[in-house]
């Protein structure tokens, strides 16, 4: 999660959009809870989005 001044946000993978996205969390109306998990992935989720958003990094 990201704190700004103002607003609070979840960057998280998007099935729909196949992308990863930013949510904001007060417009977040419903969610649902799954038993799957990531265990073991070693942060390549974390580094998939890192590289993602190296065009937007001055």
């Amino acid at each position: 999660m990201g704190y700004f001044e103002s607003v609070e946000i979840l960057p998280a993978w998007c099935e729909s959009r196949r992308d990863f996205r930013h949510f904001l969390l007060d417009r977040i109306k419903s969610l649902t809870l799954l038993n799957d998990s990531f265990e073991n992935q070693g942060g390549w989720l974390l580094a998939m989005w890192r590289e993602s958003r190296l065009d937007i990094v001055p």
